[in-house]
């Protein structure tokens, strides 16, 4: 018996190379929705930062940042909210490491304790005299905090830790059933628009 050849444009339509175009227009989608989707996560994040995330600021914390809204101060968290795009079906959203602010971020996301120091008791005694009038001769951290602030009171003996509160603004972005829902959508999306041939309509807001 003679073998069966295939000729003219049967690769055009054999298993192999539907696979392969199939495989082509599948990662280019997915790429599109995950950059799309780690777009969206960052924006959620930042707003979340941007809210007021319980619990207020203490007054030492509004007295050291010169505000009361928590998270907030000169927008270098918000700022250090990145999304990198690693593969078709993966993203980081977060503080990269390395960055300056990845430790301040997981401090005031998952919340810290952090022992009072010999140091920072006498800086602490340092504005509490300038608040009585003697200031002159301030440099360095204790004049940034004094033009912020004009009225420090020195720390209790009893005072040897100071809590930062757990504001878990990640995972408040991301239990959004909308924005999850949305993100889901996205990658269904990319999957049917790889199936059908048409170009995927991807939630953007």
């Amino acid at each position: 018996m003679k073998p069966v050849t295939f000729t003219g444009d049967w690769d055009k339509i054999s298993g192999k190379a539907i696979a392969g175009a199939f495989t082509g227009k599948l990662n280019i989608n997915l790429r599109r929705a995950t950059t799309l989707n780690a777009m969206l996560v960052k924006k959620a994040i930042r707003r979340k930062i941007q809210g007021r995330i319980p619990p207020a600021n203490s007054a030492l914390t509004q007295a050291i940042k010169g505000s009361s809204k928590p998270l907030v101060d000169k927008g270098q968290l918000f700022q250090s909210i990145t999304h990198r795009v690693i593969s078709p079906f993966t993203a980081e959203v977060g503080i990269a490491k390395g960055n300056a602010y990845a430790n301040i971020g997981a401090a005031v996301h998952e919340g810290a304790v952090i022992p009072v120091t010999p140091q920072m008791r006498g800086l602490f005694a340092v504005l509490a005299n300038a608040s009585r009038g003697n200031s002159s001769g301030l440099t360095g951290r204790a004049a940034q905090l004094f033009a912020r602030n004009k009225d420090w009171k020195g720390l209790k003996k009893s005072t040897t830790s100071i809590k930062i509160p757990s504001r878990p603004f990640v995972k408040l972005a991301m239990a959004d059933i909308a924005l999850r829902n949305k993100l889901y959508a996205n990658w269904q999306q990319a999957l049917g628009g790889a199936i059908t041939g048409k170009p995927p309509k991807f939630k953007v807001s």
